[in-house]
């Protein structure tokens, strides 16, 4: 699996894009959506300075439908909108991408992160540039799964070795006292810890040169 974080510029269809670039100050984070065949319904917090200004825009825009303030309080706010399902959310469905709430939107540029596989992932992004969507990863990461990179010996070494405090800053135990601690000559330790290590670090390096 990969982690994500993508930046997307957002079109005019979309139903928040006008009032997020009139006022770049504002924070808009979608606490919840559906996207249904024919709309869309989505729970957004806002914070700004101006924020009667920004409701009252969000409510008169003519992409926004059934719009409802639910909560309100100093410079925050929560309302629920319908609008048509833009083709950012095609995109999303068809690349089988589970976007993580909240995502935000803030001068235009919305941010989610997902987590997903390299497939989905590269296919989300054909999909963008086919369809014309500026986009941008802002950072991308391969899950490290130590259980199937590591031995179970490995492992439980490299966990002792952490409880014992070997990689603390200072060190609280040297290679020969996390050695006799588990039953094992001190080159055997190094040689442990140094597999260790050198598996996590190249599943770590692999993990950089991820293409989206």
């Amino acid at each position: 699996m990969v982690s994500a974080k993508i930046a997307i510029t957002l079109r005019e269809e979309f139903g928040l894009t006008a009032v997020s670039t009139a006022f770049p100050e504002a924070t808009f984070r979608y606490l919840a959506g559906i996207a249904e065949p024919d709309r869309g319904l989505g729970l957004v917090e806002v914070r700004a300075d101006a924020l009667d200004e920004v409701l009252t825009a969000v409510s008169s825009t003519t992409e926004v439908r059934n719009y409802e303030l639910l909560d309100r309080y100093e410079d925050r706010a929560v309302f629920q909108y319908e609008t048509d399902v833009a083709i950012l959310y095609r995109a999303v469905r068809d690349a089988e991408i589970i976007p993580a709430f909240p995502y935000v939107i803030r001068d235009g540029t919305l941010i989610f992160t997902t987590t997903t596989t390299p497939d989905r992932l590269s296919r989300l992004g054909q999909l963008f540039r086919e369809l014309g969507i500026p986009h941008e990863v802002t950072t991308i990461s391969k899950s490290l799964d130590t259980a199937s990179v590591l031995t179970e010996r490995q492992r439980q070494v490299v966990l002792r070795a952490i409880e014992l405090g070997y990689y603390d800053v200072p060190r609280q135990c040297t290679l020969s006292e996390l050695a006799v601690d588990i039953g094992v000559a001190t080159s055997t330790a190094s040689q442990l810890l140094h597999r260790a290590e050198g598996h996590v670090m190249k599943q770590y390096a692999d993990s950089t040169r991820l293409a989206f």
